[in-house]
């Protein structure tokens, strides 16, 4: 995959219009809201009116659609499929959980007691 960064020239500011954005990536409006109902990963938020606000993060995602759909030739569902791996590779990726800080071992002191009510209650 080519990096969502790449060959893209986007101003500097938080959120963008749908035209904007089309224009940006170089694929039409009508494109972006039917991506939108095939790939739950693009959700751009909504102002008041229910006009698309997308970010830079949303503009790199299409990017990469874009880029699996028209250069790497995967179909829908397999960018479906590639995206979703992405996902859990990135969550994966996460540092792990730190055990003996003062709130962690809280935790599992509460969790050792609910587990003996638990028990008792049987």
């Amino acid at each position: 995959m080519v990096d969502p960064k790449d060959n893209l020239l986007i101003p500097d500011k938080n959120y963008f219009f749908i035209r904007e954005v089309a224009e940006i990536v170089g694929v039409k409006a009508h494109t972006l809201r039917y991506w939108e109902d095939q790939f739950k990963q693009l959700r751009p938020a909504r102002r008041e009116s229910n006009q698309r606000k997308y970010t830079k993060k949303d503009i790199y995602l299409i990017n990469e659609i874009k880029d699996m759909l028209h250069n790497q030739g995967f179909t829908t569902e397999g960018v479906r499929i590639a995206l979703a791996k992405k996902h859990r590779e990135t969550r994966q990726g996460q540092l792990p959980l730190q055990t003996n800080t003062p709130a962690m071992e809280l935790l599992q002191e509460t969790r050792k007691v609910l587990e003996e009510i638990l028990d008792a209650l049987k």
